[in-house]
């Protein structure tokens, strides 16, 4: 008898124990998980739960080795999933997609086995072909004009581009876009007349050139060429 009391004492003590063990595990604890693509789990992603309504109410932080981002005290209401991840090929879907995932949290949970996609980019390239050498001083010559480059997403939010090398032959500038979204490029601030792929000439230091773009999945964009043809006057 004393034996079968022991027995339940322990089934008792271990079932509580896996029931905590439960509890704290990623995916009880009320998380979001970030996978890619392809279905697999995204480590250590850094991720935004943006309140719709109220930004005091949004969280913020850094998921786990198997992707699952679990933050405490969340507020009821719809929120924005945003993934910020510099350095890598996944894109912010808040800052470059009209419509990023939203979520509804309903009495301080999220839903069950909730996922989301981190989407990967393209790095799209434009060259500056400076053949009359008005953005890229001599030897011992000043740096006095300074083309701006930046793409602006579909959510009106501006990227500067990453000047990636300057030599005799022009500059070249990358940047990370997402496929299959509006996108645009302006070219602006130095003195200079320029044209997109042989397009029409545009003073750059008044109303700036523009391009509208759009990377279809699947595909590697060209490298977009701008020529600098002389001085604006």
């Amino acid at each position: 008898m004393h034996c079968s009391k022991r027995l339940i004492r322990h089934f008792f003590a271990a079932a509580l124990s896996l029931g905590l063990l439960a509890a704290q595990s990623p995916q009880a604890n009320n998380s979001v998980k970030i996978k890619d693509e392809e279905g697999k789990n995204v480590p250590n992603p850094t991720v935004q739960l943006l309140h719709t309504t109220d930004d005091s109410k949004s969280k913020k932080g850094d998921g786990d080795g198997n992707g699952d981002f679990a933050p405490a005290n969340l507020a009821d209401g719809d929120y924005k999933v945003c993934i910020n991840m510099p350095g890598t090929m996944f894109i912010n879907p808040c800052l470059w997609k009209n419509n990023p995932p939203t979520v509804n949290v309903k009495n301080g949970k999220l839903p069950g086995n909730f996922s989301v996609t981190a989407e990967r980019g393209v790095t799209y390239k434009i060259h500056v072909n400076d053949q009359f050498g008005n953005l890229i001083p001599g030897p011992g010559q000043p740096q006095t004009n300074a083309l701006r480059s930046q793409i602006t997403s579909e959510s009106k939010f501006p990227f500067p581009m990453r000047l990636v090398r300057r030599n005799a032959r022009g500059l070249d500038y990358e940047l990370t876009v997402p496929f299959d979204s509006d996108i645009n490029l302006s070219l602006r601030g130095a003195p200079v007349v320029v044209s997109i792929n042989n397009g029409a000439k545009v003073d750059a230091s008044k109303t700036g050139a523009a391009a509208s773009l759009r990377v279809p999945k699947g595909t590697t964009p060209n490298v977009l060429r701008v020529d600098v043809h002389d001085v604006a006057k």
